[in-house]
């Protein structure tokens, strides 16, 4: 550990560890396997009559789920989610003409 290193770490950490360098960022324009892009990518090539916008927004709102359920997001288990919506989706009817609401209230 340098010695510029050790002046700015507080004294009751000196006998730490130095933290493990970040990992370096992949150059840009190259994209990684798991990111969410490349994810669409692939559930596109799968799903060839659904809109690309509706795939990648699949695959953005799997990410924020995950994320905001506190379950680790790895690129697996966002890929299988967004897949199992978008087979849903797809096997699902499509209403023509939407059903209009009926208060049950009311009798």
């Amino acid at each position: 550990m340098s010695s510029m290193m050790a002046l700015h770490r507080r004294p009751e950490m000196a006998d730490r560890p130095a933290p493990e360098p970040a990992p370096a960022r992949r150059p840009p324009g190259r994209i990684a396997t798991g990111d969410p892009e490349h994810i669409a990518v692939r559930l596109a090539a799968e799903f060839p009559f659904l809109d690309r916008h509706t795939i990648s927004t699949c695959v953005r709102d799997t990410c924020n789920c995950l994320a905001h359920l506190g379950i680790a997001v790895s690129p697996d288990v966002i890929e299988r989610l967004a897949r199992e919506h978008l087979t849903t989706l797809a096997s699902s009817p499509l209403l023509e003409d939407p059903v209009p609401f009926r208060d049950v209230r009311e009798g």
